[in-house]
């Protein structure tokens, strides 16, 4: 056994003993898990033996090696926007594309043509009682929630098929409700597709931004 292993490995079991006693202060990755802020390394030949050492918040010695399997992770990431108070809960869930760069409306929202309004699977939206839209009644449940824009104005499609991905099977004659509304420009550019709830006096109102795009969709509870 080498001398250079030998303090490689009696350096390390040094800074984790001080690591575990507070003396090195820790930093929390992106799965919730503690790690030394210094990322301690080895000399290259030690390198696939030990590649990173974490602890877990229940203080578990965790090793990492070349084989661990890390979460694969979107370019566009689900998303979500909660609506919820006494008497009303209403959850959007969707892909979350960034314009990085690139044309949106007209380009890869096409004009005129139906879209799954987000990325990957289409985006699906809940409510636990019944909705009016546009002054017509949607029953309490799960719908595909597509759009179809245009410069002036988009049509709002909620759609009984479930779990599809993008529009590609998109079926006119299952939809639920269809109404306009009006396309507005923001004052602001967002590079990521965001959808928020708004407080309104009948209920709440879903707003999407994108791009320097904003469009309003009003939702009235029923009472």
């Amino acid at each position: 056994m080498s001398l250079k292993f030998l303090l490689a490995f009696g350096m390390a079991s040094w800074a984790l003993l001080a690591q575990a006693q507070g003396f090195i202060p820790a930093a929390v990755d992106s799965i919730g898990a503690s790690s030394s802020a210094s990322r301690l390394t080895t000399p290259a030949k030690l390198d696939s033996v030990l590649t990173t050492v974490a602890f877990r918040p229940d203080s578990v010695q965790l090793q990492v090696t070349p084989d661990t399997v890390r979460p694969e992770l979107r370019p566009s990431p689900v998303a979500l926007a909660v609506y919820k108070d006494e008497s009303n809960y209403i959850k959007l869930v969707y892909g979350q594309p960034f314009k990085k760069g690139r044309v949106i409306f007209g380009n890869i929202a096409k004009w005129g043509q139906v879209w799954r309004t987000g990325a990957n699977e289409a985006t699906e939206i809940t409510f636990t009682r019944d909705m009016k839209f546009d002054g017509k009644v949607c029953r309490a449940g799960t719908y595909t929630l597509f759009t179809i824009p245009n410069p002036d104005k988009w049509t709002i499609i909620l759609n009984a098929d479930l779990g599809q991905w993008g529009a590609y099977s998109y079926k006119p004659e299952r939809d639920v409700l269809r109404f306009d509304v009006p396309a507005q420009k923001s004052n602001q550019i967002f590079e990521a597709l965001t959808f928020k709830f708004n407080e309104a006096d009948a209920g709440a109102d879903l707003v999407l931004h994108w791009d320097d795009v904003m469009v309003s969709i009003p939702l009235a509870f029923s009472r």
